[in-house]
């Protein structure tokens, strides 16, 4: 009982021009840990980095229980799937029609992106920040106007902010 211990199916194929095959991938099935009674498994599927020397590393495991981690190993006991990556950084993203938003976090908190650039952060304390990173405030528009119309009946506004930043300023109340 060696933890760890399974079989697997490795992929291989050529990576130069004169024939050499190398290793590329592989699918394991892994017994989770060392204790001799239990028998929790998972399954890892892995890459080979690109590079002189380069292995194969594990990019996703689904463990015992059918958490699912990418570039991590799962560990949140109420989560499903968990992404490991860099601080700061689109980690999870979604694309349509060539236009790219996605999920990170990093160390001033959670941050939604439209293409590379992070559009809102939510910090710790629950303050949000669109256009920037969140102040003081519980909410931080920058470099806009807020804006909040009906959806229906005759489209008036109920409340709108609006600063061109060349001193003119628009503030409304109505109701229709």
């Amino acid at each position: 009982n060696s933890g760890y211990a399974g079989g697997g199916v490795l992929f291989g194929g050529r990576y130069h021009v004169n024939g050499q095959i190398t290793t590329l991938g592989g699918i394991s099935a892994i017994k989770e840990n060392t204790t001799s009674t239990e028998y929790g498994g998972a399954l890892t599927f892995g890459t080979r980095t690109h590079g002189t020397g380069a292995v194969n590393w594990e990019r996703m495991r689904i463990d015992a229980t059918g958490r699912v981690g990418i570039n991590r190993t799962p560990s949140i006991t109420n989560s499903k799937l968990e992404v490991g990556g860099a601080d700061d950084v689109s980690l999870i993203n979604v694309e349509a029609s060539g236009n790219t938003g996605g999920l990170g976090i990093g160390s001033t908190g959670l941050k939604l992106f439209h293409g590379s650039s992070a559009k809102m952060t939510i910090d710790s304390s629950g303050k949000v920040g669109i256009g920037a990173a969140s102040s003081g405030a519980k909410l931080a528009v920058y470099d806009g106007g807020i804006s909040i119309t009906t959806i229906r009946g005759s489209g008036g506004q109920y409340f709108s902010l609006d600063n061109t930043h060349t001193g003119g300023r628009h503030y409304a109340l109505v109701s229709t």
